[in-house]
């Protein structure tokens, strides 16, 4: 019954397993309905190491992503070389992955 940030605060949710975004599926609209992942645990999992997850469950559950900055758009390519970063406390949960 928790939301997302909740779960962080709660120590409910933790970032400790990373993907690989392999493809996604757009609606008429070209909005992403669903994504093909290549999951760590190794081709015994899923079908032969795929799992293919809903746009909502990343809404809930995806933290963080890392993308090439040839990808961004100008506003965001524009964010990150004016911005300056913020550094998190080491016991943020945010950076229980790194």
């Amino acid at each position: 019954c928790m939301d997302k940030a909740e779960r962080l605060d709660y120590g409910e949710s933790l970032m400790t397993h990373a993907m690989v975004l392999e493809g996604v599926r757009l609606d008429e609209k070209g909005e992403p309905t669903l994504w093909k992942v290549e999951n760590s645990w190794g081709k015994d999992h899923g079908r032969d190491g795929f799992d293919t997850l809903s746009d909502a469950w990343f809404d809930e559950y995806a933290y963080q992503v890392v993308v090439d900055k040839k990808y961004l758009t100008e506003e965001e390519r524009h964010t990150y070389e004016t911005e300056e970063p913020t550094v998190l406390a080491p016991w943020d949960p945010m950076g229980s992955l790194a």
